[in-house]
């Protein structure tokens, strides 16, 4: 596909197909986040992939895995870019330009994917001990798309152009 149809393809899937996601198309996804770009290049993100029986642990956080067989929870720690006049760090601009790699390689293989930032963090950490030292930034849900599966109806309302620019 050519980024332009990836772009206009990309919605988020709230109803997955039982089918499990091939490993290739994994590491491809986690090949997008490696080489997504971050603030100074520190690479303050880290990915934890779940699957299989850890889709039910990743429940007892979030009701939105829309029955997926996968999640990717992307999550911050270490150093970051801090900006130096007001000390605003990169931490979730990182995340979010992490994941929106992942979303869009991810659209490019054929699977769905879900931006989940409708979540637990104490539960996630509890679920995901691994990540009892960062702070979880969202939940990537991702899947083969149920064949009944369309874009809510929010996903075309967006503002005119004019509206969005300054």
């Amino acid at each position: 596909m050519e980024l332009s149809e990836v772009l206009q393809a990309r919605y988020s899937v709230r109803k997955y197909a039982k089918k499990e996601v091939e490993e290739e198309k994994i590491a491809a996804i986690l090949e997008a986040a490696r080489i997504a770009p971050t603030a100074k290049n520190l690479q303050p993100v880290k990915i934890r992939v779940a699957k299989g029986a850890e889709m039910e642990k990743l429940a007892v956080a979030t009701k939105c895995t829309f029955g997926a067989p996968l999640a990717f929870i992307v999550a911050t720690g270490g150093e970051c870019y801090e900006r130096f006049y007001d000390k605003k760090q990169s931490y979730d601009t990182d995340a979010a330009i992490v994941a929106t790699y992942m979303m869009l390689r991810a659209t490019d293989l054929g699977l769905g994917t879900c931006y989940v930032m409708a979540y637990q963090p104490d539960l996630l950490k509890a679920e995901f001990p691994c990540l009892a030292n960062y702070a979880s930034a969202c939940i990537l849900i991702c899947g083969y798309a149920a064949e009944d599966s369309v874009p809510s109806e929010r996903h075309g309302s967006r503002k005119a152009l004019g509206d969005i620019l300054l």
